[in-house]
């Protein structure tokens, strides 16, 4: 069989959001989870990372983040947060940075 006729990988997608100082990227691609260390590596050098989902994304990605932070020891740690606008306030925030 022709190695052409299977699909190529699709490269990462990079999403620039142009905030001036607070300005980012978001990275779309599959396998990007499993590279997490990897790509912290490469914008941040040794940083290490805490992880805040809410229990519906955890359900979905945790797993194979914490995996993949782990192995590059960069996980912290994993504090789960109730969905919802309602958590986005100042006493959460305090929690998370208190964690």
């Amino acid at each position: 069989m022709a190695t052409d006729t299977f699909p190529k990988p699709r490269p990462d997608l990079v999403v620039p959001v142009e905030l001036g100082n607070r300005s980012y990227q978001v990275l779309i691609g599959p396998g990007l989870l499993g590279r997490a260390s990897e790509l912290i590596a490469a914008r941040l050098g040794s940083a290490r990372a805490a992880i805040v989902p809410d229990p519906h994304v955890a359900a979905r990605h945790l797993a194979g983040l914490e995996t993949a932070l782990r192995s590059g020891n960069r996980h912290l740690g994993t504090i789960t947060l109730a969905p919802g606008e309602a958590t986005k306030n100042l006493v959460t925030l305090g929690d998370v940075c208190d964690f």
